[in-house]
């Protein structure tokens, strides 16, 4: 669910596939506990805050053998917030060290094979490193869309997918800006 928090629409939708919990987002610090003991998988769609806000509240509290699929644009972001907050030397490496043992390279138009899952990534256009998510287990897919941009004039804020995707569910939020009048 795309949750308020401060008038600010946040991000984060959970998800089962192949009896895996996955996190699509992280853009809140309402999820509880139990809930983020039990994540296999968090899929960080792009570094803004209300995408992320969440993971830097609760990073400390992921599983040891959940793994955190972001771009290295959005990890090396990421890790510059961590260095930015006000934290002491040892909680900052610590939590860099989680984010570092977590992390997972997603990569554009790479097809990727873990734990009954296959997914692949593709560029969303909205900042850089981006991406879009689709998602599949032996029984239903999912295309995850998190601020997808097409500015027709500017090919670094023009999003790709593969001609056909066949998704049973689709989590779709974009913005289309056309300037040509």
């Amino acid at each position: 669910t795309g949750l308020q928090f401060e008038d600010e629409k946040i991000t984060s939708y959970l998800f089962s596939l192949n009896n895996k919990q996955i996190l699509f987002d992280f853009g809140t610090i309402e999820l509880s506990e139990d809930i983020i003991r039990q994540l296999d998988y968090i899929f960080i769609s792009h570094y803004h805050y209300d995408h992320t806000c969440g993971l830097l509240e609760k990073l400390e509290k992921i599983p040891n053998d959940c793994k955190i699929y972001m771009t290295r644009t959005t990890k090396e972001v990421f890790e510059y917030i961590i260095k930015r907050q006000n934290y002491k030397e040892n909680k900052c490496n610590k939590l860099l060290k989680i984010l570092t043992d977590r992390f997972s390279i997603a990569l554009f138009n790479k097809r990727y094979n873990d734990g009954g899952l296959e997914f692949k990534f593709y560029r969303s256009g909205h900042c850089f490193g981006g991406y879009m998510l689709y998602i599949k287990d032996e029984e239903n897919s999912l295309f995850f869309s998190s601020d997808m941009d097409y500015v027709s004039s500017d090919i670094d804020r023009q999003y790709e997918v593969d001609e056909y995707i066949d998704a049973d569910f689709a989590v779709l939020d974009g913005t289309i800006i056309d300037d040509a009048d």
